[in-house]
């Protein structure tokens, strides 16, 4: 099975990948957020 992948970045920094399932009518969000001791200054 290939996957089409979309990656987009919004003007504020958002990044999202985009993946069609033609065969599905429905929608997975999955939201992933950079935060903790790694991206401190």
């Amino acid at each position: 099975m290939l996957n089409n992948f979309e990656k987009i970045t919004l003007d504020n920094g958002l990044r999202l990948i985009l993946s069609p399932l033609p065969a599905f009518r429905s929608v997975t969000a999955i939201v992933l957020c950079g935060a903790g001791s790694r991206y401190e200054t």
